[in-house]
């Protein structure tokens, strides 16, 4: 399903994770509706992501699998921008979410 993907393209998902890490080092407080957009749209996608592959048979064929992805997708993308336009909570919420995470 969806982590079947993604642990079979590891290394470009670990490649592009490097550089966002370096984007967000370096050029995070000028660039701070990007990078809280990057931010909310990866946390958003992972929890939604987990949520379906709980829900999704293993044997599921290809067209549920692909409208899941897309569901996700598009929800992590609405939750990305309106976090961008609430700076301050979206700030206090990445850091409730990644403090939750460790």
């Amino acid at each position: 399903s969806i982590w079947r993907a993604l642990s079979e393209n590891k290394l470009i998902f670990g490649v592009l994770l490097v550089i966002i890490g370096f984007v967000m080092l370096f050029f995070g407080i000028l660039m701070t509706h990007l990078m809280i957009f990057i931010t909310a749209y990866m946390l958003s996608f992972a929890a939604l992501a987990t949520l379906f592959t709980a829900f999704l048979r293993p044997d599921s064929n290809t067209l549920e699998i692909y409208f899941a992805l897309l569901f996700i997708l598009f929800v992590s993308t609405l939750v990305a921008y309106s976090m961008t336009k609430l700076v301050k909570v979206s700030i206090f919420f990445i850091g409730a979410c990644t403090f939750a995470i460790t």
